[in-house]
């Protein structure tokens, strides 16, 4: 996962992308109830084992890397090549063979990404910055607000400078529950990102990723809404596809008509079937925050343009629902009932997605692509030296 799928992606410069989709996948899938240590891992038999099984190792590797650089990190992958190809080897003898070359301790490294199940929760608590007489210092904090111990985390800082086009890039050293870190800057900060490239195994907030099928296949409660109004060949389709939903993942699948409830829920994950259902208005409103417009016969996502004709289309945004807390709510509308089988076949492959369009009755993929991120949490943004809020 690390070194041949994630580092193709890296070379083309798509590493960050790979690593937000994996730290997503795993919030989407496992890290409500169904999480486990690494050291537990045996195979991957769903989304939950493949998030923790293949994307928390692929970011421990991530994360020993950066720790050690990637002269000492090679250097302990070919010694533990040439000491146990053809043998079994278990995180411990990786441990080893890496303490060995690089010459430190990993006890705690291995320790707390090994043994112990989920992952530590970041929040930028506050950040402000100060004129001094002949610089800017800089003061942030941050704060772990998982539940158990903190964990040990050399955390990614990048501070954008106004009129330098690099910015300034560190790494602070926490190890408490909450922590105060300050840095003198030659320029005034026009803002601040924590982790900014994904490097840091840890359990996204919601806002840090765009509306993926990854939070609808991966709640634990969704609700599946049928047009009333099909009929024949596509009521039976749809009805054939929201039974395929059963088994793409949600931990609980009720499936109504859209004359059956008055509204559609504020407590749960909701998925809209048609271009006939009623609800099917309101869910295009709630996706006008995002760059897509539904016009009569087309669809433009961005400079994009897809006839309605013989396509079959999927798209998911986010609501904020009772308790503060974020629902998926997905819109799937097709207008050919033969594609709606191989859609219901798919559609799990393309989880991470938050806007897709199928043509025909294969259906073949056409448009792919995940909404933008424009209001992460771990972002502060700076005018005239007072914090900005984006």
């Amino acid at each position: 996962a690390y070194l041949a799928d994630h580092l193709i992606k890296e070379q083309q410069g798509q590493g960050v992308n790979y690593r937000q989709q994996s730290l997503q996948k795993y919030r989407d899938y496992a890290a409500k109830n169904r999480d486990f240590p690494l050291s537990r891992f045996k195979s991957r038999h769903s989304s939950a084992t493949e998030a923790v099984g293949y994307g928390k190792t692929l970011m421990l590797f991530h994360m020993l890397r950066k720790r050690l650089g990637d002269e000492t990190f090679i250097k302990a992958l070919r010694k533990l090549y040439q000491d146990y190809q053809f043998r079994i080897a278990a995180f411990n003898d990786v441990k080893q063979v890496f303490e060995q070359v690089s010459g430190l301790s990993l006890k705690q490294f291995f320790h707390q990404w090994v043994k112990r199940t989920g992952a530590p929760e970041l929040v930028l608590k506050a950040s402000r910055v100060e004129k001094t007489s002949n610089q800017f210092r800089l003061r942030i904090t941050l704060e772990q607000v998982q539940p158990g111990e903190p964990y040990r985390l050399e955390i990614p800082v990048a501070v954008s400078l106004i009129n330098q086009r690099a910015a300034k890039e560190f790494v602070v050293t926490m190890t408490a529950p909450e922590q105060t870190f300050e840095v003198d800057l030659p320029a005034s900060p026009s803002r601040v990102d924590i982790d900014p490239q994904f490097d840091l195994f840890r359990k996204l907030a919601i806002a840090e990723t765009p509306p993926a099928f990854t939070q609808v296949f991966g709640a634990s409660d969704l609700l599946v809404v049928l047009p009333v109004k099909a009929t024949g060949d596509m009521k039976a389709a749809w009805q054939a596809f929201a039974r395929d939903v059963s088994h793409m993942g949600p931990e609980q699948v009720s499936i109504v008509t859209d004359d059956e409830i008055e509204s559609l829920p504020m407590d749960k994950a909701v998925m809209v079937l048609g271009w006939d259902n009623r609800f099917t208005l309101q869910v295009q409103n709630e996706l006008a925050r995002h760059p897509v417009t539904f016009k009569t016969g087309q669809v433009h996502v961005g400079q994009e343009h897809t006839e309605k004709q013989n396509h079959a289309f999927a798209w998911v945004t986010r609501f904020e629902g009772k308790n503060n807390q974020s629902y998926p709510r997905a819109l799937i509308t097709a207008d050919v009932a033969g594609a709606l089988p191989g859609l219901g076949r798919k559609l799990p492959h393309y989880h991470k997605y938050s806007y897709l369009a199928f043509a025909g009755e294969e259906p073949e993929n056409r448009l792919k692509g995940r909404w933008p991120v424009t209001d992460s949490p771990m972002t502060s943004m700076f005018r005239n030296c007072l914090l900005y809020t984006s």
